[in-house]
């Protein structure tokens, strides 16, 4: 029964490293969902994010931060879930306040205001309540998470682990100037994102699991179950409050993104 179960481990690993490298080798034109070739579960699913984000982290330099998806009960129950994702963004994803992208680089580019956490200390134990973190948020931030999808939905439908494997599509992120945790409401923060001075994502603090804290708590206890733990000066995306902006083409990408938050500097990217 050991040499069965080292078997279906090696297996596992081996597909597991195949679909991670059919969706890292998906730059330059999108692919069908994984999950079309078979059923995959979510534990599977962060094994294949495993193997893909270790092509991600040779290609684009050191884990830097993670980012929440599903974190409302709105898209939780669109998706038949209980619980958040996660995924993982690299050095080289970063772009700064104000920076720019080229709107080709994406195959297709969302964009959403989020509230963003910097970590002011390793968390290397289980931590229980929201109140037991604010010690380990070092700042506060309005974000703007710009992922890239890299499966074509016309080859198939795009399940949870789908977006689980492809690290949740993690792209290009950046945060605003920074504010102390202690003056923060975290609960009552409305969030916008503007396109060339258009509103087109809106949406409460709130619906982000009620408070985008408890977001970052299970990111927290995630990690720890996966043998990582979050790392003084990780940048942490929290979750989108509204669905996600998606222009219609390549052309009507490009514009000025301004993130706009409750008391928060804002945040803005250029898409040229």
């Amino acid at each position: 029964m050991k040499v069965v179960a080292f078997l279906l481990a090696v297996v596992g690993l081996v597909q597991a490293d195949e679909c991670a490298r059919r969706i890292f080798d998906a730059q330059q034109a999108p692919i069908a969902p994984i999950t079309v070739d078979r059923e995959i579960s979510v534990s599977e699913a962060y094994e294949i994010q495993s193997e893909y984000n270790a092509l991600m982290e040779a290609e684009l330099g050191s884990v830097v931060g993670y980012k929440v998806a599903y974190a409302s009960k709105a898209s939780q129950e669109k998706w038949g879930i209980e619980a958040p994702t996660f995924g993982t963004f690299f050095r080289q994803q970063q772009v700064l306040d104000g920076g720019s992208v080229q709107a080709e680089d994406f195959l297709l580019l969302l964009n959403e205001t989020e509230i963003a956490f910097t970590i002011s200390r390793d968390i290397t134990h289980r931590i229980e309540t929201v109140e037991e973190l604010m010690p380990y948020i070092a700042s506060v931030h309005a974000g703007l998470d710009v992922p890239n999808n890299r499966f074509d939905r016309s080859q198939g439908a795009i399940q949870v682990a789908d977006v689980i494997a492809m690290s949740c599509a993690t792209h290009t992120y950046v945060i605003g100037e920074g504010v102390a945790p202690d003056q923060i409401d975290f609960t009552a923060l409305h969030l916008t994102l503007e396109h060339d001075g258009q509103t087109v994502y809106e949406g409460e603090s709130s619906n982000v699991m009620g408070d985008p804290r408890r977001a970052l708590l299970l990111l927290s206890h995630h990690l720890l179950d996966q043998g990582s733990s979050l790392r003084a000066g990780d940048v942490v995306l929290s979750g989108a409050v509204a669905a996600a902006y998606v222009p219609p083409s390549v052309e009507a990408r490009k514009g000025q993104y301004v993130g706009h938050v409750t008391g928060l500097p804002d945040v803005s990217l250029y898409v040229k």
